[in-house]
């Protein structure tokens, strides 16, 4: 139930006695709080649950500053470990979309950075009970709010050919790059068009880590060839601004075009074309980068620090390899990892000092491993020696030492090591969506579940509408022991992505670990004896961890055994992973985890 400031007051001086209003009414709009609908002269007015909530809050405590904390326990509760920045920051989208209020030149909803929002224009409620004083100081609040309102509103509107493009100018600016369209007519022709679109948010990620956030690649590949309007776009992702743009390729030239748009009023920033022959792709990339990176920092970034470079090839063959390696990489199919690995060979063969390959062979390796096309034993080294080549030619490329982190942590079970190296990933790129879901893991395997979780929920505000990024959140909160918020996860990540394999068995998994039921056990024989089919060659934790959940000890730490002989890069995470709690008081358990712990002691 919602706290009117009326009822507050009267709590606070102990006298009166009030009904809380059901209807909020401020201007023409009313907020029928019992039926959840928001009218303008009768009208009715859509908006979404949530944002209804938060409005209504805001609305009941008009002239007074609701922090982002006191939004979040009474709007979202406990259900805030991945999910609250991003759906307050939409939240507060959506209700000035309803509103038709201005960030800039607030008529409602003023945002008071890094602490929360203020209610401006003044409530009438209908159906409270008060007294007369405390009626009348609330109207002196509302007063003195409007007349600020009203002030702000002059002062800016003097402005408004020099105000800032940024409606938070002290918060972090999010912005999506939209998949670049290709125009060259040639569907063949996608890696290229795709390979631009990542490294420009690769490029733009690491500008300006307190006042700009860019989207990862797996949140905006949905919207390519989209025909969606801009401003649906932006309030799916939470994006105030979006750069969009065209490829268009033949035998000798490439013709780019760009443009930067403010999502808000669809206003066209910046746009730019670049006509190049292909000699230098990379280069050619970069610079475009770099001009949209000034752009931005021109016009939403004063006071940002420079565009870093990244270490290319001048060699167009080894260029266009590298591209077509990583379109096939994230794939993520058996067969496409493995051509992505030729492919990543062949453009080191042209260009050995070209230190992207090297990181991205390191990766389809690793990537190998976790499809079951690789022997952890095998792909590792080689991976290890990838990652090293490519941080030994760019030390400040930050997809380097991901790929260091991913060897560190998955198979040297070294999670100080696997630390280190992430941290320096988020250093040279604060938006690397990746490098914060690996870290978050990191943190959980270490015994730091909140500290992970806080990175995989950064990860999420990344990479919103990534289906592996939303549903790893659902197994992190699983090796954190949080198993009803992991089902909640799920089923969100089933409204996104529905019908969705993976999901559906975190889901199954959280509830059988969290009930233990007879027919959960049941449920569990019923997998082992297809599990125990499978794994001859496959995956010996999976038998064990079965044979753990319904306490058989001796064959489940048998094929534990099994499982450290292999290497198998999952049990980094046996000292936390809540499916052998059975095994816990067992001395053969606690060798095998001073084994698999020891690099990181």
């Amino acid at each position: 139930m919602l706290t009117t400031s009326a009822s507050r007051d009267s709590a606070s001086d102990h006298a009166g006695t009030v009904v809380e209003a059901q209807v909020l009414r401020f201007g023409n709009v009313e907020l029928d709080r019992a039926a959840g609908e928001m009218r303008r002269g009768g009208r009715q007015i859509q908006l979404a649950q949530q944002p209804f909530k938060v409005l209504s809050l805001l609305a009941s405590r008009a002239g007074e500053v609701v922090t982002r904390d006191e939004l979040r326990r009474q709007i979202w509760g406990d259900e805030t470990y991945v999910d609250f920045e991003r759906g307050l920051n939409y939240c507060i989208l959506q209700i000035r979309r309803a509103l038709g209020d201005d960030a800039r030149a607030p008529r409602f909803v003023e945002t008071l950075p890094r602490r929360g929002y203020r209610f401006v224009a003044p409530v009438e409620t209908l159906g409270e009970k008060t007294r007369p004083a405390r009626r009348w100081r609330r109207t002196l609040v509302f007063i003195a709010a409007l007349a600020i309102a009203l002030a702000a509103g002059i002062f800016l509107g003097g402005r408004a050919g020099h105000r800032p493009l940024s409606s938070e100018p002290s918060e972090r600016v999010m912005l999506a790059v939209l998949p670049f369209k290709n125009l060259s007519g040639e569907p063949q022709q996608d890696y290229f068009s795709d390979g631009f679109t990542e490294e420009m948010i690769a490029q733009l990620g690491g500008l300006d880590p307190e006042r700009l956030g860019v989207i990862a690649r797996t949140s905006i590949e949905r919207y390519k060839d989209t025909l969606l309007d801009v401003a649906v776009i932006s309030a799916e992702l939470g994006v105030e601004f979006l750069l969009e743009g065209s490829v268009r390729r033949d035998s000798e030239n490439v013709r780019i075009t760009a443009q930067l748009i403010r999502a808000d009023d669809q206003t066209h920033l910046w746009a730019q074309s670049y006509d190049r022959n292909q000699w230098g792709a990379l280069v050619v990339q970069r610079e475009v980068a770099k001009a949209i990176a000034e752009a931005l920092q021109l016009e939403l970034l004063p006071e940002g620090r420079s565009l870093p470079d990244r270490a290319g090839s001048h060699h167009p063959d080894a260029h266009d390899a590298y591209l077509r390696a990583r379109y096939l990489q994230h794939k993520a199919d058996l067969a496409e990892l493995q051509r992505s690995v030729e492919l990543f060979q062949r453009a080191i063969e042209l260009d050995p000092e070209f230190a992207l390959p090297h990181a991205g062979l390191a990766e389809s390796y690793h990537h190998l491993v976790m499809v079951g096309g690789a022997e952890p034993r095998r792909a590792y080294p080689l991976a290890k020696v990838s990652a090293r080549a490519a941080l030994a030619l760019d030390p400040s490329l930050a997809e380097g030492h991901l790929a260091a982190a991913l060897a560190a942590f998955w198979h040297d079970w070294d999670r100080a090591a696997a630390e280190r190296s992430l941290r320096r990933a988020l250093e040279l790129n604060p938006s690397f969506a990746e490098a914060h879901h690996d870290l978050g893991w990191v943190l959980i395997a270490d015994g730091r579940p909140d500290a992970g979780l806080e990175h995989l929920q950064r990860a999420r505000e990344l990479a919103p509408l990534s289906p592996t990024i939303q549903v790893d959140a659902g197994w992190a909160l699983i090796q954190a022991r949080r198993f009803d918020h992991a089902i909640r996860q799920c089923a969100r990540t089933l409204e996104l992505e529905p019908g969705l394999t993976q999901a559906e068995d975190c889901q199954a998994f959280a509830r059988l670990l969290r009930d233990r039921d007879a027919r959960s056990l049941q449920t569990v024989r019923d997998r082992l004896r297809t599990v125990l089919a499978e794994s001859s060659e496959g995956n010996p934790r999976r038998v064990a961890l079965h044979y753990a959940l319904l306490g058989q000890s001796d064959p489940a730490l048998e094929w534990l055994e099994k499982a450290y002989e292999w290497r198998q890069p999952s049990l980094v995470l046996l000292s936390v992973d809540p499916a052998f709690d059975s095994l816990r008081d067992d001395p053969r358990f606690a060798d095998l985890l001073r084994r698999v712990e020891l690099p990181s002691r």
